[in-house]
């Protein structure tokens, strides 16, 4: 691309707000000719002016029917985006490492046939995709985001543009929605180091349910494992319960500690590992307790991976 694009486009993401939805109109739209209908409007130009040297007719017709069907690309171009409401439905979470799906939805307001191409501005490698919207109906299209690192990831800007129907001009937007995805850690193999039972000496863990004498039923709260759940109690009364044992450490339960690991080891590398030992414990079904500096994580995948990601920068 030619410096001055670059520049162009920097300078228009920049007055480019992040919104929930967007739809675009005519302030939103860019329409510029493609390399094929530049050098038709230069041939054009070339018979005009041939067209005044010899007189010939033919030529300025020719000439004039150019210059028509870029005009109406133009108009054509303009109207394949004019309308569209784009939004984001939703992501899925993902490791470092990894690509984030962002679930993008086009809606057309009218019943006319759209073929659009979506790419993201600034990616190292190509990510995008093409859609068609036809007889009114919405398209659905993945955004397949490379995630470099852990924490939170912001869709980026993404350009939605057309060269319907001639090839002519290129009709295009930029758009910016305000959407973040959670990435987790990238887990790390750690097979022999820091698997503790919660049982041992230091391990204090309120309410935690184990396998020993029942207590009593206590409301349900998230992250409580779903076969700890009093089913036949919903079923008679309605109301969501967890079953509650005496012990407060409960023996057999899996400590993942920060602790775990040398004090010399970075907290990326720590993070990594208490992640691959989290998939572990579900995998296996095991109840485990999360530790981290400052916090206790009660067992449940999406908390503890959450935890996990979002450790050291904004809370949730």
């Amino acid at each position: 691309m030619l410096p001055f694009r670059d520049t162009l486009r920097g300078w228009l993401l920049r007055r480019l707000p992040a919104v929930g939805r967007q739809r675009l109109t005519q302030q939103r739209i860019y329409l510029l000719p493609t390399p094929f209908g530049a050098l038709l409007l230069l041939v054009a130009a070339a018979v005009w002016v041939g067209a005044l040297n010899y007189g010939v007719s033919l030529a300025y017709a020719l000439a004039f029917w150019v210059l028509a069907l870029v005009c109406v690309s133009i108009l054509m171009g303009f109207r394949q985006l004019h309308g569209l409401v784009i939004a984001c439905e939703g992501w899925a979470p993902a490791f470092a490492g990894d690509t984030v799906g962002f679930q993008l939805r086009l809606t057309a307001p009218d019943t006319r046939l759209r073929r659009l191409q979506v790419h993201v501005i600034g990616s190292s490698t190509p990510v995008g995709g093409a859609c068609e919207l036809r007889g009114g109906m919405n398209a659905e299209l993945t955004l397949a985001v490379p995630a470099e690192r852990r924490g939170r990831l912001p869709l980026p800007p993404f350009e939605v543009c057309t060269e319907m129907p001639f090839g002519l001009v290129r009709a295009f937007a930029y758009v910016r929605l305000a959407e973040t995805a959670l990435v987790y850690p990238r887990p790390v193999p750690d097979t022999g180091r820091g698997r503790r039972q919660s049982g041992e000496e230091g391990a204090t863990v309120r309410f935690l349910p184990g396998n020993d004498d029942f207590a009593f039923l206590a409301d349900y709260q998230p992250g409580d494992p779903l076969r700890r759940v009093a089913w036949r109690h919903w079923a008679r009364r309605g109301s969501l319960v967890t079953k509650r044992f005496d012990s407060p450490v409960a023996q057999g339960v899996v400590r993942l500690d920060w602790a775990d690991y040398p004090q010399g080891m970075d907290a990326e590398s720590r993070l990594s590992r208490l992640t691959w030992r989290v998939l572990e414990c579900e995998r296996r079904s095991e109840t485990y307790l999360l530790r981290l500096p400052g916090m206790t994580i009660l067992p449940g995948r999406e908390g503890s991976l959450r935890a996990l990601a979002l450790y050291g920068g904004p809370s949730a």
